[in-house]
């Protein structure tokens, strides 16, 4: 091992340690620093468009590797891997997705489409065996190659899979050569959804599934959660190890939407389970808190503790200390705002604004509350570096 590698091996032991500590509700030597998702801004940082970066995930990888090198201060990679292939999605001919560069601009995100894929009648035959359904009704629906007549179809799903064990395969290497060449880890480990917002994103769509709520027996929501469950599990497991510092990925949909009751009824039993169920088995998790769960809140001080980071999009962090900061690493939540307009002088402030309100004691990540876009300012954000290594401080 030469000079450099034992440098960089030295750097990616810092910065492990630093989000593990903070993760476990200790303190490491200063705040961690992780932007959220920023793989819809690595591009265009770089000079390049989401569309070339869709296209050629070997330009977003240069692109994260640039930025490594200009903003050292941060202590992972979120998921670099978040701009989903192209090619992937048009070889399976899905619907589901609006693709930059070829459905809508060059710089725009891939936009999701709220597509309702399930008929209430169908809760029935969900239930029965989940993967069968899927396999047989949801996907040819979902993708518009795999509903054309055999061997089209077994063609096109061939060539997607193709494609997606590519994809993964390069951006696994790639978090390896990280590693080695830059001591910078990638955080999420995997990807999993709870069974309900599976439910709400890729089955019933949001508008279908409120009312489902509404108007069917409870026990049929009920019953297609618990049987999503076991596959919400493996899908967070599968090509994956268990450990605290690659914690699995879990965004949080549905819950903003309903009441406190409905939570506790429909969202919360499965939820808990799948947390439960993974920190069992080892793994740490962040789940990321969409819109505002100040209403649920209290619900997250039953999670396991010192294996769960929560990033908060909207929420009073000062409140989220003083209710769960002794369960939870709490992560969060920079307004998107200041980091594409905001000024030195108010980046700064409100920087040491979230690290007085959160990061007494440990347990607190620095991030920002929205998914990085293109029209981040790379300016804006030096400030805020700077800021945290100023403030973040044990």
């Amino acid at each position: 091992m030469d000079m450099t590698e034992n440098k960089n091996q030295i750097l990616y032991e810092e910065r492990v340690n630093r989000i593990v500590k903070a993760m476990q509700l200790q303190e490491p030597d200063r705040v961690p620093l992780i932007p959220p998702e920023e793989g819809y801004w690595a591009g265009p940082y770089a000079g390049h468009s989401v569309a070339d970066v869709t296209y050629d995930y070997s330009l977003l990888a240069k692109a994260w590797e640039k930025i490594f090198v200009d903003f050292p201060e941060w202590d992972a990679a979120y998921a670099p891997y978040c701009v989903w292939s192209g090619p992937m999605f048009e070889f399976a001919g899905i619907t589901q997705f609006t693709l930059a560069g070829k459905d809508g601009a060059d710089q725009k995100m891939h936009q999701w489409n709220q597509v309702s894929c399930m008929s209430e009648d169908e809760y029935g035959e969900l239930i029965a065996d989940p993967y069968k359904f899927m396999l047989e009704k949801i996907l040819p629906r979902r993708c518009r190659e795999l509903a054309k007549p055999y061997p089209t179809n077994a063609m096109a799903f061939g060539k997607a899979f193709q494609e997606y064990l590519g994809w993964l395969g390069y951006w696994g290497a790639k978090g390896a050569e990280w590693k080695d060449k830059f001591g910078m880890p990638v955080l999420a480990g995997g990807f999993t959804e709870t069974p309900i917002d599976f439910l709400m994103d890729h089955l019933r769509g949001f508008k279908e599934l409120s009312m489902d709520l509404l108007k069917l027996p409870k026990e049929t929501v009920k019953q297609a959660c618990e049987a999503l469950l076991p596959y919400m599990i493996k899908w967070a497991t599968t090509g994956t190890q268990p450990n605290l510092s690659t914690p699995i990925f879990i965004p949080l949909h549905f819950a903003p939407f309903i009441s406190p009751k409905y939570f506790k009824e429909f969202y919360w039993p499965t939820f808990k389970k799948l947390i439960d169920t993974l920190t069992d088995l080892g793994y740490g998790v962040i789940i990321y808190c969409e819109s505002n769960w100040t209403p649920h809140l209290h619900y997250l001080k039953e999670l396991p503790k010192g294996k769960v980071i929560v990033e908060f999009e909207t929420m009073d962090m000062k409140e989220a200390k003083k209710e769960i900061g002794d369960t939870v690493c709490l992560m969060g939540n920079l307004p998107y705002e200041l980091l594409v307009y905001g000024t030195k002088e108010k980046i700064e402030d409100y920087t040491k604004k979230l690290i007085d309100e959160a990061a007494p004691g440990g347990g607190f990540i620095m991030s920002a509350d929205k998914i990085f876009g293109e029209n981040v300012n790379p300016k804006c954000v030096r400030y805020w570096c700077d800021a945290v290594v100023k403030y973040g401080q044990y």
